[in-house]
């Protein structure tokens, strides 16, 4: 009977995120999602953000989940797009990879990662609304200098 019913608060869960009637609703469902199924989270938080769904938040939060449950495949998708999501995108990842400062001596997938997100910067310095981020921005070069 529990099987039954962690199988229906899944779905439940799976429709809550796959119809996007309510962003909010849907980035709550995916974090619960993380826990309950993280195969399934995995799937359908690289489908937000890789495709786009949702807005912003939702897209940024989905690779949070990502990044948490399968770091080399954040970080490749790191370094081939970081040049080109959105800059809230950009942020999280700054956020991500700068709390992950204690692995990079462990972890080589953080050093690229890193490597991928200065370039990116570097190419975006010179846009309108890098301001926004400034607070992110600095804490990733003062921990990447």
């Amino acid at each position: 009977m529990e099987l039954q019913s962690n199988t229906a608060h899944v779905k439940g869960l799976v429709d809550v995120i796959s119809t996007l009637e309510n962003f909010e609703e849907a980035g709550a469902a995916l974090l619960e999602l993380e826990s309950a199924s993280p195969s399934l989270a995995k799937k359908l938080a690289h489908a937000i953000f890789n495709e786009k769904k949702g807005d912003v938040y939702l897209q940024a939060l989905a690779f949070e989940v990502f990044y948490s449950l399968a770091p080399l495949e954040a970080v490749e998708y790191i370094e081939q797009n970081a040049l080109m999501v959105d800059r809230y995108l950009l942020q999280s990842m700054l956020s991500l990879v700068a709390e992950d400062v204690g692995r990079l001596e462990t972890y080589g997938h953080v050093k690229k990662a890193v490597l991928s997100l200065k370039d990116a910067l570097a190419a975006r310095a010179d846009q309108e609304g890098n301001e926004k981020f400034a607070e992110t921005v600095d804490w990733f070069r003062r921990t990447y200098p």
